[in-house]
């Protein structure tokens, strides 16, 4: 078996074993992801995502032998991050004077102007949303992170979790139609 197939925690043990070079596999796997992430909690300011993924990577690093193999390497590591990017944002106190509409990643057709319509208004709309409701539909819909992971993520009962998703959406909806009120 090739370390490309090994899993999280078999890269892990082996990386606790003394095969430290194979940490390698956890940070590109989970960069990526990381980045998405802490882009979104931290209102895109890109600066900050970086910040709050490398200092993820290295706690992980340096916490490794403390990961508990009846979670899920991803939950841990994205708990990691989430609290480095609280963090951070804490330390900001959500001051951020970025346009997101030209850093969401989810582009649409070049000539479909209903599409781009629908992603301007998803734009304005997580622009205007508390930091409960960003976590939470950005690890359900964005990272796709089923409720059980991200009550593991955020340290919340999966009831808790369940409740933020649809207070998240209700408040997604009553945005939705003062805006297109105001138009």
């Amino acid at each position: 078996m090739t370390e490309n197939n090994l899993k999280d925690e078999e890269v892990v043990a082996k990386v606790l074993a003394g095969e430290k070079e194979l940490f390698s596999f956890i940070v590109d796997k989970y960069e990526p992801m990381l980045m998405r992430y802490c882009l979104r909690l931290l209102g895109f300011h890109t600066q900050d995502a970086e910040d709050a993924v490398s200092n993820s990577l290295i706690k992980a690093y340096q916490n490794l032998a403390s990961f508990k193999q009846n979670f899920k390497f991803s939950s841990w590591i994205y708990r990691i991050a989430h609290n480095e990017a609280i963090t951070i944002w804490r330390k900001r106190q959500g001051f951020f004077s970025v346009d997101i509409s030209s850093f969401w990643p989810i582009s649409a057709p070049e000539k479909d102007e209903t599409n781009e319509l629908k992603f301007e208004l998803l734009d304005k709309i997580f622009d205007k949303l508390n930091l409960n409701d960003k976590e939470v539909l950005t690890l359900f819909y964005l990272e796709e992170k089923p409720l059980k992971e991200i009550s593991d993520i955020l340290k919340l009962s999966v009831n808790t979790v369940a409740v933020r998703l649809k207070r998240a959406r209700n408040r997604s909806k009553e945005l939705i139609k003062k805006m297109n009120y105001a138009q």
